[in-house]
């Protein structure tokens, strides 16, 4: 899903922004090929920090120069498969440091302008909604940007970007936002102004937030060879492109016309391909690397113990929950999900198998969303409560303590993803608690491949998986019925038809306040049918030298 690839590589693409202050191995040492330890990585979910990234430098420096130098080495657990950010399948930290779009979002999820002067908004003026509910959106593009060989960046590689998306020659891994327009006009270099079908909320999460491609270099070419720009690419970002080794590292080097005076703070940053993270802990301890990503929970003492090291943690937009499968009976009871709501102590499974680190949560909107307000509805921790829910709704136990009704029982698989320690840890807690309130749960974990499948067929009763996602409101994705599977990964087969309402007209309102309107609407219904169980925040974790 580009929604999520999409928000974990613009997370990564601030660290570059922040300044260094140490001393440490001489740049000799740091920009040199990376050892052999280093081979081809695996696809992973990197989690990063926004807070300062201390990088390396080569030598003492005065006071005032102290904050700029050094090269960040990252112990980086997934190599690219290509650097075009509409092309990839994996994640795409890298290419973020060297392509950049016209908006992206910060820390608090709220968009910045970065090759646009300015964020388009109703109130200034830069979004117009005609009568027929058709949508304009104007970009004031910035002054004296140049593509890194020194071309200078215009209206045109906008157009050009949309256009080479377009094209159904092109394969891209996400063309999201590329339908909704219908033309695009370019009245001078400096100004894009983009006609949209109808009105489309989240037009800055999608299509020219990736990215802008080169009109001069990628006109006329075949988008999907990975050579040439798909492999080398160059970009308008605070850093170019130097080198790939494949298996080894990427190496992105200062660029020193870039369009944001003073920055980068960093000479350059090298991905040192490690897909074991025992192998990152061991590096960072010798000072082989500085910037180690997506720590477990579990291994928090472990970070801090390390000298010379710290722990940064940093918000997500993700959640971790489990899904019922609403066409299995018994889950089909609402009664029955409250039950597991009312019975599963989020804050003790946080404290006591996480170190409290990530957030017991109930909505699947985060709390740094500017859209979040706390539920009305609520279901506080209490065995008992989760006992009478069910005596209410008629679910007896039985002679071997199991709850049934109309010859149902209440037996249920519950299906995680073998390996993945905080999703076993919970799995063993829910099956322990629920046994309490008469829920039988057997685990049957297996290979993602394997999950995912079940999953997407309808072939299980509950599972635990986690969702990362861009800075929208929108979770149609999730729970709209349009989105059951073959069509989507609702996966609960939930179909609420004021739901769905609510959820598409979120789809398509541009005005901020009704938004939040229909959010709080949603939210409302997402916590009376529990389709879902939201269990925490997910929160990221990332050591670094000091």
């Amino acid at each position: 899903m580009k929604k999520i690839k999409f928000s974990l590589a613009l997370i990564l693409s601030m660290v570059m922004f922040f300044p260094s202050c140490n001393t440490g191995t001489s740049q000799s040492n740091t920009t040199s090929a990376p050892d052999s330890q280093a081979t081809s990585a695996q696809t992973t979910s990197v989690q990063t920090t926004s807070q300062d990234t201390q990088a390396q430098t080569s030598t003492t420096q005065t006071t005032e120069d102290s904050k700029y130098g050094g090269t960040l080495i990252v112990a980086f657990p997934s190599e690219p498969d290509t650097m075009n950010p509409y092309s990839t399948h994996l994640s795409g930290e890298p290419s973020t440091t060297i392509i950049e779009g016209l908006v992206v979002p910060d820390g608090n999820m709220v968009y910045q302008p970065r090759l646009a002067k300015e964020v388009p908004s109703l109130e200034n003026g830069l979004i117009k909604v005609s009568d027929d509910g058709k949508m304009d959106v104007t970009y004031n593009l910035k002054e004296n940007v140049t593509w890194h060989d020194g071309k200078p960046f215009t209206s045109a590689d906008v157009k050009f970007t949309w256009e080479a998306l377009k094209d159904e020659a092109f394969l891209a891994e996400s063309k999201q936002g590329v339908d909704e327009i219908e033309s695009i006009d370019t009245p001078d270099d400096l100004t894009v102004v983009v006609h949209y079908k109808y009105e489309y909320p989240d037009f800055a999460e999608q299509l020219f937030t990736f990215g802008i491609m080169p009109k001069h270099i990628l006109e006329g070419k075949d988008l999907n060879l990975q050579e040439g720009w798909n492999r080398e690419p160059i970009g308008t970002g605070p850093f170019m492109f130097k080198k790939w080794v494949p298996g080894e590292y990427l190496e992105v080097v200062r660029n020193p016309n870039y369009h944001e005076k003073g920055l980068p703070y960093l000479d350059g940053i090298v991905f040192k391909m490690i897909t074991d993270q025992n192998t990152s802990l061991a590096q960072l301890k010798t000072g082989e690397v500085n910037y180690v990503m997506n720590i477990p929970y579990t291994r928090k003492d472990e970070v801090e113990a390390i000298k010379g090291a710290k722990l940064v943690t940093n918000s997500l937009n993700s959640w971790r929950y489990l899904d019922f499968n609403l066409t299995k009976p018994g889950l089909d009871d609402v009664a029955v999900r409250r039950a597991f709501a009312y019975a599963i102590d989020k804050k003790s499974i946080v404290d006591q198998l996480f170190g409290g680190i990530p957030i017991a949560w109930d909505s699947p909107w985060m709390p740094m969303d500017p859209y979040y307000t706390e539920p009305k509805t609520k279901y506080e921790y209490s065995l008992d409560k989760a006992k009478s829910v069910l005596e209410e709704a008629g679910w007896k136990a039985g002679s071997d303590g199991i709850r049934e009704k109309d010859g149902v029982k209440l037996n249920f698989e519950f299906n995680v993803i073998a390996g993945r320690q905080i999703d076993e840890s919970v799995q063993q807690v829910v099956i322990a608690t629920m046994k309490q309130v008469g829920i039988n749960i057997t685990a049957s974990n297996g290979a993602a491949s394997t999950m995912t499948d079940k999953w997407f067929n309808g072939d299980f009763d509950i599972k635990m998986a986690g969702w990362i996602t861009s800075p929208s409101p929108s979770r149609s994705t999730f729970y709209s019925s349009k989105n059951i599977p073959p069509n989507g990964v609702n996966h609960t087969r939930y179909n609420n038809p004021e739901m769905d309402k609510i959820l598409e007209e979120l789809d398509k309102t541009v005005d901020v306040n009704k938004r939040k309107e229909l959010v709080q609407q949603a939210q409302e219904i997402f916590m009376t049918d529990i389709p879902e169980l939201v269990l925490f925040n997910s929160v990221g974790l990332t050591a670094m030298d000091e």
